[in-house]
């Protein structure tokens, strides 16, 4: 996942609030799904199997002829220090493809 053991303790911590459910159990010296975790797992696999193949999917998607409207998401990390150089260069980018 290359993600640090913090970053997926909050991840899950996240995901246990927003889904109402511890999601793994401890049992023994082991860590064990829920029933609500386990049935996530088909469900789960078919979408991000779906979203690879829309992601993957040779020109399928055209970003200079998008006419749809996005909104672009991020950390405070990404909205203080990474978006106020790249608003601009998004910004002309669009009006030059417009």
């Amino acid at each position: 996942m290359r993600l640090s053991q913090p970053a997926v303790s909050a991840a899950l911590g996240r995901l246990r609030d927003t889904l109402n459910d511890p999601l793994f159990v401890r049992q023994g010296q082991r860590l064990v799904p829920t029933d609500y975790a386990k049935s996530l797992e088909i469900p789960s696999r078919r979408v991000l199997g779906q979203l690879t193949g829309l992601l993957s999917s040779p020109g399928a998607f055209d970003p200079l002829q998008a006419q749809q409207n996005f909104k672009i998401a991020g950390s405070v990390f990404f909205a203080e220090i990474l978006m106020p150089p790249l608003a601009p260069l998004l910004e002309t980018l669009a009006w030059r493809h417009a």
